[in-house]
C-alpha cells in the first residue's frame, strides 16, 4: 500500500526501462493528481537497481526548479516507490523521436531550459 491518503485513480503506461512502472493517483481531499513511480516486485530483487532507484529518488527530491518535476514523497525501504507531481504531455525523449528534425529556434529553447535547470 502506498499511503493511505492517496487512492489510486488510473494506471499509467509502464516507464520505458520497463521496469519501474508509474501510477497515477488523486490525493484525498484535494483531489490533486500525482504521479507515483514504484518499483516492481521483480525490479525490487536486484539491489543495484534498487540502490539506483533510491539515488535517483533522493538526489531528485532536493532539487527544486520550474523544469524539475517536484517530489513530494519517497520510500526506499520495503516498497520503493516516489510521489511527484503528475505533468500532462509528451516528454522530452516522444517529442525528439517524433521530430526529423527540429528547428534551431526550438532546440536553442530546449536546450536553454536543460542548462537552467542544471
Amino acid at each position: 500500500v502506498v499511503q493511505q491518503h492517496l487512492r489510486l485513480a488510473e494506471q499509467a503506461a509502464p516507464a520505458a526501462t520497463g521496469l519501474p512502472f508509474r501510477q497515477v493517483l488523486a490525493q484525498v481531499g484535494t483531489e490533486r493528481v500525482l504521479a507515483v513511480k514504484i518499483l516492481t516486485e521483480e525490479a525490487s530483487d536486484d539491489a543495484g537497481l534498487v540502490r539506483r532507484f533510491q539515488r535517483e529518488a533522493l538526489l531528485t527530491a532536493k532539487l527544486k526548479h520550474e523544469n524539475i518535476v517536484d517530489i513530494f514523497d519517497v520510500q526506499t525501504d520495503d516498497e520503493c516507490y516516489l510521489v511527484m507531481e503528475m505533468l500532462v504531455g509528451c516528454d522530452l525523449r516522444t517529442h525528439l523521436a517524433r521530430a526529423v528534425r527540429l528547428p534551431w529556434v526550438e532546440v536553442r529553447g530546449i536546450m536553454l531550459q536543460l542548462c537552467d535547470a542544471m
